[in-house]
């Protein structure tokens, strides 16, 4: 069983989107067929020993 390392004070998360197949539409815009969204997900961990903060690695979700 793994040791806790910290408290987490603080959750990060960030939402994108990709867009995958981008053609030219109407007006010369161009628009996008598929997209892919993703979250990200880190924390602010403090070191109770030390006082000190410092952010883990983003893990990142799939939602498609």
């Amino acid at each position: 069983m793994s040791e806790m390392i910290g408290t987490p004070i603080e959750k990060i998360v960030n939402f994108y989107t990709v867009a995958f197949r981008v053609g030219e539409g109407s007006d010369n815009e161009f628009m996008a067929s598929d997209f892919a969204i993703f979250v990200d997900v880190a924390f602010c961990v403090l070191n109770e020993e030390t006082g000190e903060t410092f952010y883990t690695e983003p893990v990142t979700y799939s939602m498609n």
